[in-house]
């Protein structure tokens, strides 16, 4: 039975020159003109002239001699000289323009993914219509709208550039006028599509690359070293004589020094200390097992020192592994990769690669007169929105843990470079995160696939080791999980992507400025415009990102307001009246009918005005007008709220929601717990007295 083939070739009035150049003379970068050879004929387009910062090889040359197919071989040809040369304009408002170079080889794998789904369903590509397309497209719901966007417009274009192929293409216009975007179901308005992580994940994976950076990679790399002692001994291959004299050498050491046989938590031998110390290999010491044991009865036993005990975690008494991985440099050491790469991208505004292209010298100590650190700065480049190769150089303040993290990355280089024995010496201008090799570190910066690879990587080894702690403290369960569990979202693993952590801390700026990771690094009372020098300046577009956050924040705010009032919880706080009466107003206007439907958009329209002097507190939420604000001395058109100076309980502009609930009672606690402390003055009383009559006025009049 013969297959049918997937194409049918047509008589095309116009034909591709196979001897022309295949970048246009204005696409190619400056000074790479030398670079343009490939001509439309060959087997391999090289790519590299035309793409300012070219990733790997693969990513930048086309390779038409893996294509097995003939026919689909050319066409794809064709479709990509197209797509490069030739603007589609049609009447159903499909106007495509043309693709950059560095985009011609993910649109030829939509195009061939596309083409094989067809052939496997025993059609040739002119025979496909509307409703096969339907039907492709459900199945692919699953992706997210973005992604089904470049699926779609690469489906379009095989349908556009049908007339000037020399095949019958897609004879219909598909999903006729729709645009992509709608067909595919993604949202634009101004909004921030990359999602950001939920708090539940950020905190716990925070947390844990926190520790990689002030523990986690000291650890590894302390017991690598003692592994490394191992395989030396087992190279000297010393006598039995000889080793039978080391031991009992360093058993008397022990002996003189009043010092136990270090062991294991199990009261087990710790060989990896015992090792080092004696320059004997584990089999060695083991064969000599009986030795030991009798002078772990004779001179007692003791935990191992620091150099191979592991740090136990913050806030438990467990020790947050149990033995070094087995495994390679490249495994062991992505984890301490990854949790700098997170430090520093969620903490400091900075884009990804901009994360990527850091260089090892990139930290600047900016100190006062006397010599103290007064604040941390990043030297890097910024790309977006530039057409240089190099970008453009950019100073970013940053908190005091991300200078740790860009520390903490210059020491895992310098371990790795020691275990290759790279030989130069490294330099400020190295990359600060390299590709970790099987046998160290590599020789290029990581791209950004790599880096998202490495953050999955790590929260997936995250969560292997908090399930190892319970484990092993069963009776610590409960401050492990509150702390390191990572949960899953939505039944499955949080997929994270570089570009997420920007946008993460951008909403946490505008939305939560008490929230996590405020209370992690201690930053207080935090806006928007408070954190602008921790997070990068208004030249990096961080500022706006911040902003759109916060005008998004604002609404959901007031609306999460207006429903709770219409369910019968009122707000509390001066403010109280004027807001009373303006959801009042607005309820009037849209009607509050039984059935009558309410979507969030109309909600969120109609509460705007109301939401744009809204700033989030911790007790309280600020309506900020100046003319009425106690916090400020001078009034000003550029005036913001002085949280510091708030006086929740007298001024106009304070307003208490249900949210604020569980943050008054936990001040109320707090204080009656400080009130009743031995060491409090009288005077001290007072005022603590007086501050907790105002934490209950306001925690009364949203509970009433």
């Amino acid at each position: 039975m013969s297959v049918r083939p997937l194409l049918e070739r047509t008589e095309a009035s116009w034909r591709i020159d196979r001897s022309a150049l295949v970048i246009p003379p204005h696409m190619v970068v400056s000074g790479r003109a030398e670079q343009n050879v490939s001509l439309v004929g060959d087997d391999e387009w090289l790519l590299e002239c035309a793409i300012a910062r070219p990733a790997k090889g693969h990513e930048s040359r086309i390779r038409f001699y893996r294509i097995a197919d003939i026919d689909e071989r050319e066409l794809i040809r064709e479709y990509l000289f197209l797509s490069l040369h030739y603007e589609p304009r049609d009447e159903v408002r499909c106007r495509l323009g043309t693709l950059k170079p560095g985009s011609l080889m993910h649109m030829s794998i939509i195009a061939r993914q596309f083409l094989r789904e067809v052939r496997e369903t025993g059609l040739q590509l002119h025979e496909i219509d509307q409703p096969w397309l339907d039907h492709w497209l459900s199945k692919k719901r699953h992706l997210t709208p973005a992604t089904l966007v470049y699926k779609i417009v690469g489906i379009r274009r095989l349908a556009l550039y049908a007339p000037l192929m020399s095949f019958r293409g897609l004879e219909i216009t598909p999903w006729g006028n729709r645009t992509a975007t709608r067909v595919a179901g993604y949202r634009r308005g101004g909004e921030n599509v990359t999602p950001r992580v939920p708090e539940a994940i950020t905190a716990p994976a925070l947390r844990w690359a926190m520790f990689y950076v002030d523990y986690g990679i000291d650890d590894i790399i302390a017991r690598r070293d003692i592994a490394a002692v191992d395989m030396e001994a087992r190279r000297q291959r010393v006598s039995p004589k000889v080793s039978d004299q080391r031991l009992r050498a360093y058993l008397d050491a022990l002996d003189t020094a009043g010092s136990g046989v270090p062991v294991t938590p199990q009261a087990q031998p710790a060989w990896p200390e015992i090792c080092k110390a004696s320059g004997l290999g584990v089999a060695v010491l083991k064969a000599r097992s009986t030795v030991i044991e009798e002078a772990m009865l004779r001179l007692g036993t003791e935990r191992p020192g620091a150099s191979s005990r592991w740090t136990s975690m913050p806030g438990t008494n467990v020790a947050w592994r149990s033995h070094l991985p087995s495994f390679s440099s490249r495994y062991a050491f992505i984890p301490g990769m990854a949790a700098c790469y997170l430090v520093i991208g969620l903490l400091s505004g900075m884009r990804g690669e901009e994360v990527a292209a850091l260089r090892r010298g990139c930290l600047r100590l900016i100190r006062d007169e006397h010599a103290r650190i007064v604040r941390y700065e990043l030297v890097g480049r910024i790309f977006k929105g530039r057409d240089n190769v190099d970008g453009a150089e950019h100073h970013w303040t940053v908190v005091e843990p991300v200078a740790r993290a860009v520390s903490a990355a210059i020491r895992l280089q310098d371990h790795l470079r020691r275990v290759i024995d790279a030989g130069s010496s490294p330099k400020d201008d190295d990359p600060l995160f390299m590709t970790v090799q099987t046998k160290g570190v590599g020789n290029e910066r990581l791209t950004a696939n790599q880096s998202t690879k490495y953050l999955n990587y790590f929260v997936k080894e995250c969560s292997k080791l908090a399930n190892e702690m319970v484990a092993m403290a069963p009776d610590e369960a409960g401050p492990i999980t509150a702390l390191y569990h990572i949960p899953d979202h939505d039944g499955e693993p949080w997929r994270w992507q570089t570009r997420q952590l920007r946008r993460t801390l951008a909403w946490y700026i505008a939305s939560q400025p008490f929230g996590v990771i405020a209370g992690m690094l201690q930053y207080g009372h935090a806006s928007a415009i408070m954190f602008e020098g921790y997070a990068g300046t208004s030249a990096s577009g961080f500022r706006s990102e911040i902003e759109e956050e916060r005008r998004l924040a604002q609404l959901g705010d007031i609306v999460e307001m207006y429903e709770d009032w219409k369910a019968g919880i009122d707000p509390g706080g001066p403010m109280r009246s004027k807001l009373v009466a303006d959801f009042t107003r607005i309820r009037n206007k849209i009607g509050d009918l039984p059935g009558a439907v309410v979507g969030d958009r109309r909600h969120a329209k109609m509460l705007s005005n109301t939401a744009v002097t809204l700033h989030p507190g911790f007790i309280n939420d600020c309506f900020f007008y100046a003319d009425h604000a106690l916090c400020l001395k001078v009034k000003g058109a550029d005036a913001q709220p002085a949280f510091t100076k708030c006086q929740p309980s007298r001024c106009p502009n304070s307003v208490v929601a249900k949210r604020h609930v569980p943050a008054l009672r936990s001040c109320i606690a707090d204080a009656e717990s400080m009130k009743s402390g031995k060491n409090v003055s009288p005077i001290q009383k007072h005022a603590i007295e007086a501050q907790l009559d105002i934490y209950r006025q306001l925690l009364e009049q949203v509970e009433r």
